[in-house]
């Protein structure tokens, strides 16, 4: 149980210090969510929807 332990702990605090490529995606998806929704409200629907095509381009390769 304890080698367990000291497994996840590890893995854990090595996924903090250097995250793997599908959480810096998500991570990336989530900033440009937050703009096009800023691009929304100001009434940018261009910029808006360029951006929402990003993000499922980003989406995309996560799904494979």
């Amino acid at each position: 149980m304890l080698y367990y332990i000291r497994g996840f702990m590890f893995k854990s605090i090595y996924e903090f210090l250097f995250p793997t490529k599908e959480q810096k995606i998500r991570k990336k998806i989530e900033k440009m969510y937050e703009v096009a929704i800023a691009f929304q409200r100001n009434g940018n629907i261009r910029e808006y929807s360029r951006i929402m095509s990003e993000i499922r381009d980003l989406e995309e390769e996560l799904m494979k």
